[in-house]
């Protein structure tokens, strides 16, 4: 079964990297705005990665004070429909705002740009490789 990935990314310049690194791994669904990725996460049962843009052009959901980013939105409706997925945030500026609401994800993780399409490659390799290995307790 081929690997789905959520990208939900505003820029057409970054789209191009995610696209050049990810595709030949993965089946991508893009999203470029708030509304399309509420969609895609209706729409769609099996998304095994989600990389989500914290700053996304959306404004009415940019509240930098209180880390009410576009993309943590995004990522807290990817959370609520599939609970164990890992997220990548992605984003220009790292800070304590940032910090503080990113810790309140589980399996998630921030990519600040710039970055090379064979770090993000790698990335999602490890993330992949991960999720096919079998769950091990000390008790088997």
């Amino acid at each position: 079964m081929q690997k789905k990935i959520l990208v939900v990314e505003d820029s057409p310049d970054l789209r191009e990297i995610f696209s050049a690194s990810l595709e030949k791994t993965a089946g991508v669904v893009y999203a470029g705005t708030v509304a399309e990725a509420e969609e895609a996460i209706r729409r769609e049962d099996d998304f095994h990665l989600a990389i989500i843009q914290l700053a996304l052009a959306d404004n009415s959901f940019v509240q930098e004070e209180t880390g009410v980013y576009a993309g943590f939105y995004v990522g807290e409706q990817v959370r609520h429909k599939y609970s164990d997925i890992p997220i990548i945030f992605v984003t220009g500026s790292f800070n304590a705002t940032v910090e503080t609401k990113l810790a309140q994800f589980t399996r998630a993780g921030l990519l600040v740009l710039p970055f090379a399409c064979e770090e993000l490659r790698k990335i999602v390799d490890l993330i992949f490789v991960d999720q096919s290995k079998p769950c091990r307790s000390k008790y088997n």
